[in-house]
């Protein structure tokens, strides 16, 4: 127990915020990994680690992710010996391909906070707008410096999409600026190793790229799993300041897609970047993935960034009216119980096929799974705040209701539906038969000890 306040307080060294957000002013030494754990952001269907948009060189480096709430890949469990019951097959969320690389170059040196020097930083989750914003004033080791922030949002509005802008403002020195933005899929998901609660147990690689685009300012990939059948289209749209005149060098690498944009900038003057991120998979029905993407992204641009921010603090605000618990005269606490309805909005699935996984949308702990118990400490929070994504936890639930039915024949029984303990697309996941089958065992147990009270009639 004392390692556990040891590691808690480390990592709240430098984290402050108000009742309305969480901030940090310096990066950690290390526990990056939380801190982007901390910052992420998600909208119930697409997630974003909080890592950073660029490289960053110094101690403590996490891992980038982005994630579509139960877009799985499957794999047969490995035994030494296999056994009445166990599951079959592991079933785990992807990390897929990162859309938020924006690479800062001030003349030829890159922007990376493990280099130069930087003042004025401070990083912050805001709980009423939905937005990550980090803000500093960068000085290059050769002596540039440039005022730097970059926001970042993932839509409520649009459930498949997320923004990212950058601004830039040279401060002692006129000449180029470059921004190379990026699709990446050259990804994999963290391994978990021992501990299932860090990471998962998918290998690499685990989908074929099915078709690659990439043109001035657009970037697309379609990927489909190897094993799960599943596909999803990814693609970014970048939208360079009009004011400032640009080239545009475009560069593929395999699933590395990347246009780099140099602009003349001037002292004194905001160069500004907007970036446009949007994903969607095969269980939505949708034939044509990659031309529902562009559309989506085509509208994004010519609705604009200001636009999706002031929609997103609308639709905050009207949660707040409901959701809000105040606390008086104890702030951290304050913030503590907004943060976690807010991560509980985040997380939760709104769609009728995905529910609320363990680690929600922020990284690849339990490798995504939902949980037997899930809705005995969520459905009350929504029922009370959102009513109608209770009723979309529950069609979930349903659905996979025929799933559970075989599991319950599967264990011996003519009636009734065994629930699984870890599960995505419904069937047993857990890999550790004692936790697999814990909700028969305690659900028979407190049946049981019912009947010996004399609760027959309750």
């Amino acid at each position: 127990m004392k390692d556990i306040w040891k590691e808690l307080k480390k990592n709240q060294k430098g984290l402050s915020g108000g009742e309305w957000d969480i901030a940090e002013t310096e990066l950690p030494r290390d526990g990056m990994a939380v801190r982007e754990t901390l910052f992420s952001q998600g909208n119930g269907y697409l997630g974003l680690r909080g890592n950073l948009e660029e490289p960053y060189s110094g101690a403590g480096k996490g891992y980038s992710g982005t994630y579509l709430n139960g877009f799985y890949e499957s794999s047969p469990i490995q035994y030494g010996e296999k056994a009445f019951g166990y599951a079959r097959e592991s079933q785990s969320m992807l990390n897929l391909p990162d859309g938020k690389p924006l690479l800062l170059f001030l003349g030829e040196e890159q922007f990376d906070m493990g280099k130069g020097s930087a003042v004025g930083y401070r990083r912050s989750l805001s709980m009423k707008t939905g937005v990550l914003e980090r803000s500093l004033t960068w000085t290059s080791p050769s002596g540039k410096k440039a005022l730097i922030r970059f926001r970042r949002l993932v839509s409520f509005q649009h459930r498949s999409a997320a923004e990212i802008r950058l601004e830039v403002t040279p401060l002692n020195f006129s000449g180029p600026v470059a921004v190379r933005s990026s699709l990446d899929g050259r990804v994999s998901n963290r391994s978990g190793g021992e501990d299932p609660r860090v990471g998962s147990s998918i290998g690499r690689n685990p989908w074929i790229t099915v078709t690659s685009a990439l043109e001035k300012g657009f970037a697309r990939l379609k990927l489909k799993t190897r094993n799960s059948g599943l596909t999803v289209c990814c693609g970014t749209l970048d939208l360079p300041d009009p004011d400032f005149s640009s080239t545009a060098v475009l560069s593929r690498s395999g699933n590395l897609l990347s246009t780099v944009y140099t602009f003349e900038a001037a002292a004194g003057k905001t160069i500004r970047f907007d970036k446009f991120l949007c994903y969607r998979d095969s269980r939505s029905g949708e034939g044509d993935l990659p031309s529902s993407v562009r559309r989506e992204l085509l509208h994004l641009r010519q609705e604009g960034f200001d636009a999706l921010l002031s929609f997103q603090a609308d639709f905050l605000g009207k949660f707040w009216e409901y959701a809000d618990v105040t606390i008086a005269g104890n702030p951290a606490l304050q913030q503590g119980i907004r943060y976690n309805m807010f991560q509980l909005l985040q997380s939760a699935g709104v769609d009728g096929r995905s529910s609320v996984s363990s680690k929600g949308l922020s990284g690849d702990g339990y490798e995504g799974h939902y949980f037997w118990d899930t809705e005995t400490y969520v459905l009350p929070f929504f029922l009370f705040s959102r009513p109608e994504i209770s009723r979309k936890l529950l069609e979930y639930r349903y659905n996979i209701l025929d799933k559970a039915r075989e599991r319950a024949r599967e264990l011996g029984h003519p009636k009734g539906a065994l629930f699984p303990w870890r599960t995505i697309h419904g069937e047993e996941c857990s890999a550790y038969y004692p936790a697999g089958t814990a909700p028969y065992r305690r659900g028979y147990r407190a049946c049981r000890a019912s009947l010996l009270r004399g609760d027959r009639g309750r």
